[in-house]
């Protein structure tokens, strides 16, 4: 207030105080008459009175006075104000204290689609909705936390209530006080940065994507400054240089090329310097990490700062070594070529059509005499070839080009300069085609064969002196030609079925044809070998094929099997001589004898006998006075030789042999099953057929023919004593699926006593791993009678003890000993611990579960020795599996009945409510403390889906997390969370959880288990403290 309205006031109450204090004795003594005082005293009231009444009227003058002048100056800068307001860029909306609107501008109506009469006196909190970018509600932010706004990752989201309409925004809030510091309302200001954003995001999605391109192609990218340090390498220099970005990145540029390499770089950026400019292209070498050279293509631009000035160089290179070393090993295969074209006597030519144009090496012209090189000899070459020949070559030349055939190969004769015929072989093939697919060029070599083709001749001429002899001969000869040369280096095999495959009859006699029932010599010209041997799988003619290789390409008088024209079968005495050159059988020359008739006889005599040889069964033949004059090959290997000795003794039961040899003497046949003494006194089982030979009514012979049934005996035994033995592991196995764990020891034992008992064994045990498979410890045992039980002398074994036996049955395999007075040495100590117990054989086996071995399953023999088979090694295993198994089934079960106790005592116990959820987030089980802390009881809740209890943002709080647990298997706990939940009444409570994910046996997350703590006390007092630190803020505030 002004200076003089405090002086007023004080003159005014010191005048009265004068005046109260004075002014009645002034009036006492100056009035000299009780009335005239009374009188006095009237008239001071009245004047006091007055002058009050004059002071209070200037004092509210003056206060009107400037009540106007403040409004006045309120409604200019409320006018300002508004002009302001609605001029601005922004949206602005002002609140009272409770966050009613009080106003808003144009902005504000256009970003909001709300119309400021219709939100004027709304709730600011019914009308617009602030979200964050994870779509959380944070309007009750700009009153509560406005500066959290300023923090946040990406801009809000202003949306209406009643409306579609949502809009990014930049928010800024500000509380208004009054002079008192007394909270009025806000003014909420918004600006719409959509575009700003979108233009922002889609800048760093541009810069995001060329990054991605820098760091994934295949090219370096790279950039230096002037000093040569390298300011920037992409992921390109790792398979470049061999070194990652970040070794690098700060090392000089001349560290990674070579000092020639250094020196061409300055030389370059100098020359590029003065020229001015923008980029250069070069070629460069640089070292990789393991010394190899790397060839560059470098692409190179300057970097130049604000002033111009050169500042360094960005630059990109592409790995061109393979290229350069192709090129190289080109131009190394070039030169090779041209040495072994020269080497081989080759001349090389090449010959365009248009214009025609042939190209010679000077090795071709060599050949031909020239001396000097001739550059085209198109016309030249056509003189030069034989008057015979001119007309061939060139039907065959041209017709390459014409016919569109890819390639020419053909002999002719061409004229030395010396005047004599050469023979040439040419060969070429066309390398390039024009638009209509004609032949364009064509590469190709001569060779020189005048000495070859002169000794073709020649031989030639010989072939039909030959060829006269050989028609008008007595045997068949022939000449069996090959299509293709056959290497010798091929498997004997490989070369049989080449001559199938490749042989053909080039010649032969009528003899030869006359053979085979053809009528001349030309209806087998051409026939190939497997036609005449009746196929390629006739083990006599392979035979002879495998002699005639195995005897340097030559047989004399070697028996062949074949077919004549008809189909039947001939045989032939041949004599085969192979014709080889340079490593290679070129053809075979032979003759034939037809002996097909000899043969044909000596088979029937062969035939009986053959018969009787080749038989499975063991056949004897005797006198009628029992002595043996033949006997098979099986009865021999069945019997052995029995000589002079008597028949009946070979029977087991000699009354059995007695009535067999009675009753064929009688002429009658004797059939049946018997036992036999075998060869080296073993005894047999026999399926025996006797009868007697006679002649003109005479018995002139005894035979006999004997089957050996022994194995299938033996077989229906094994196959007997394999169904009762699986039969007994399957009443055992149907026994340990059911068994508790109060019962597991009895029918373990019961199985052992079973399983030893039929498979007569004296000892039957069971050994468990201990302390991590160090021990092991005998826990069951079964003895037979009379044998001593060994179980208590058996504890706690050290593995260690028997290595040898700890090695095998470790590995997962069977160890059978079938003697163990027979145990290698490396197995001293196992032997003597076993002959310690009087062991003669024994066999224990794995028990094992999932892969994971727990013991072993094991049987003495102590009376005598035993082997088992394989089929008994395989149920044994079985059964210490199932052992295992039921075990381990047992156990689980006994711990998992344990667990499950003690955590229904616990969940039931416990004053947080105990959860589980399956993994479609649905709850499968709540703890009774429930219904204290919700109101609910768990049957009420459980089967449910966990959002039905609570609000979006816990539920999307806690999704957001098992969905990481369920992706993530490294992350499988729930740390300390806060959410809410409904309570019977509807109203959310707040809750602290924790949990961890459930696993199934495959480690696969089938749900989720935790507990929940109602913290409804601990967030009180924790709003109480921030109230509290709140208002302590403004305390300090005002202060300010």
């Amino acid at each position: 207030m002004p200076f003089h309205f405090y002086s007023g006031y004080s003159i005014f109450f010191a005048f009265g105080f004068i005046w109260v204090f004075v002014s009645d004795e002034a009036v006492h003594q100056l009035s000299p008459t009780n009335k005239i005082e009374h009188q006095l005293q009237t008239y001071k009231g009245w004047f006091f009175i007055t002058l009050t009444a004059f002071f209070i009227y200037y004092i509210f003058n003056l206060q009107l006075k400037k009540i106007i002048n403040y409004k006045n100056k309120f409604q200019i800068s409320e006018r300002s104000l508004s002009v302001i307001l609605e001029n601005i860029g922004e949206g602005i909306i002002s609140t009272d204290r409770v966050g009613t609107i009080t106003s808003m501008n144009k902005i504000a109506e256009e970003l909001t689609g709300i119309k400021a009469k219709q939100a004027t006196g709304q709730s600011f909190f019914e009308t617009l909705k602030i979200f964050d970018f994870k779509g959380f509600d944070i309007t009750r932010m700009l009153f509560d936390k406005p500066a959290i706004l300023m923090n946040l990752n990406e801009p809000p989201v202003l949306q209406t209530i009643k409306g579609s309409k949502r809009v990014k925004v930049f928010v800024t809030s500000a509380p208004i006080y009054d002079n008192n510091g007394l909270h009025l309302g806000n003014i909420i200001a918004f600006r719409d940065i959509s575009e700003i954003f979108k233009r922002d995001k889609a800048l760093k999605d541009s810069e995001e994507r060329y990054k991605n391109i820098v760091e994934t192609t295949h090219d370096l990218i790279w950039s230096i400054d002037m000093q040569g340090t390298i300011l920037y390498m992409n992921e390109a220099c790792k398979k470049i240089y061999g070194y990652g970005p970040e070794e690098m990145i700060g090392q000089n540029f001349a560290s990674f090329i070579t000092e020639a390499q250094l020196k061409k770089h300055r030389d370059i950026f100098l020359a590029h310097q003065k020229g001015n400019f923008d980029t250069i292209d070069f070629q460069t070498e640089i070292k990789h990490k393991d010394g190899n050279i790397i060839y560059l293509n470098d692409n190179i631009t300057d970097l130049r700062d604000e002033d111009g000035k050169l500042s360094g160089m960005l630059g990109a290179s592409k790995n061109v070594t393979e290229k350069i070393l192709a090129e190289r090993d080109l131009h190394d295969s070039m030169k090779r070529l041209e040495l072994a074209l020269d080497g081989g006597g080759l001349g090389l030519w090449d010959y365009y059509v248009e214009p025609e144009k042939l190209t010679v090496s000077k090795q071709w012209g060599r050949m031909l005499g020239f001396e000097k090189e001739v550059t085209n000899m198109a016309q030249t070459f056509r003189s030069l070839i034989h008057p015979d020949d001119k007309n061939k070559v060139d039907d065959a030349f041209h017709g390459c080009f014409k016919n569109h055939k890819p390639e020419f190969n053909m002999e002719y004769r061409i004229k030395h300069t010396d005047g004599n015929w050469k023979w040439f072989l040419s060969k070429g093939k066309v390398m390039e085609w024009d638009k209509q697919g004609s032949p364009k060029r064509m590469v190709g070599i001569n060779m020189d064969v005048t000495e070859k083709k002169l000794l073709e001749l020649e031989l030639k001429r010989w072939v039909n002196i030959y060829r006269s002899f050989i028609k008008y001969s007595g045997e068949g000869i022939y000449l069996f030609e090959l299509e293709k040369p056959m290497p010798l280096s091929l498997s004997v095999d490989e070369q049989i079925k080449y001559f199938y495959k490749y042989g053909y009859v080039k010649t032969c006699n009528d003899a030869f044809a006359k053979m085979y029932g053809y009528g001349t010599s030309e209806e087998l010209l051409g026939m190939k070998l497997a036609q005449l041997h009746g196929g390629e799988d006739v083990p006599e003619n392979i035979e002879v094929s495998r002699k005639f290789i195995n005897s340097n390409y030559r047989i004399m008088q070697s028996l062949s099997k074949e077919v004549d024209k008809e189909g039947n079968e001939i045989y032939l005495s041949n004599n085969v001589v192979g014709i080889i050159e340079g490593g290679e059988l070129l053809r075979t020359w032979g003759s034939q004898s037809d002996i097909t008739e000899r043969k044909r006889a000596e088979d029937e005599i062969k035939k009986f006998k053959n018969v009787l040889d080749s038989s499975t069964d063991a056949i004897g033949l005797a006198t009628p006075k029992g002595k043996h004059f033949y006997q098979n090959k099986t009865f021999e290997e069945m019997f052995g030789d029995i000589g002079d000795r008597d028949p009946i003794t070979v029977y087991v039961d000699e009354n059995v042999g007695r009535k067999v040899f009675e009753t064929i003497m009688k002429g009658d046949e004797w059939n049946g099953e018997t036992a036999m003494y075998g060869k080296d006194n073993e005894i047999l089982d026999i399926l025996l057929r006797a009868y007697s030979v006679k002649k003109d009514g005479k018995i002139t012979a005894l035979a006999g023919v004997h089957t050996d049934i022994s194995k299938r005996k033996r077989a229906e035994g094994e196959l007997q004593h394999r169904v009762e033995f699986e039969r007994l592991v399957s009443e055992i196995s149907s026994e340990l699926v059911g068994v508790s764990g109060a019962n597991i020891n009895e029918v373990i034992n019961h199985a052992l006593a079973s399983i030893g008992a039929f498979t007569n064994a004296d000892r039957a045990y069971v050994f468990k791993y201990k302390n991590g498979g160090e021990l092991m410890d005998n826990t069951h045992e079964w003895s037979a009678d009379g044998v001593i039980p060994q179980i208590m002398n058996l504890k706690k074994i050290q593995v260690g003890e028997l290595p040898w036996f700890a090695k095998i049955i470790q590995k997962h395999q069977n160890f059978h000993v079938p003697d163990v007075s027979a145990l290698p040495p490396e197995a001293h100590l196992e032997q003597k611990h076993f002959e310690a117990q009087n062991i003669k054989s024994l066999i224990c086996v794995p028990m094992e579960t999932a892969g994971h071995m727990t013991g072993f399953l094991g049987f003495d023999c102590v009376r005598e020795k035993r082997v088992w088979t394989e089929d008994e090694q395989s149920i044994l295993r079985f059964i210490g599996q199932s052992l295992s198994s039921a075990q381990l089934r047992t156990q689980t079960e006994e711990a998992l009945k344990e667990s499950e106790e003690k955590y229904r005592l616990i969940a039931e116990n416990s004053v947080d409510v105990i959860w589980k959820l399956d993994s479609q987030l649905n709850l499968t089980y709540l703890s009774p403390s429930l219904y204290e802390v919700a109101g609910f009881f768990p049957e009420e809740w459980i089967g449910t889906p966990l959002r039905k209890h609570t609000n979006w943002p816990s539920f999307a709080k806690m999704a957001r997390i098992v969905l990481q647990i369920f992706r993530d298997k490294n992350k499988q706990e729930i740390a300390r969370i806060e959410s809410a939940f409904y309570n019977k009444s509807g109203k959310l409570f707040p809750v602290e959880i924790v949990g961890k994910s459930l696993v199934d046996l495959n480690g696969k997350i089938v749900g989720l288990q935790g507990s929940a703590k109602d913290i409804t006390n601990r967030v009180l007092a924790r709003q109480k403290l921030e109230d509290s630190e709140r208002h302590y803020r403004l305390l300090f505030q005002r202060c300010d």
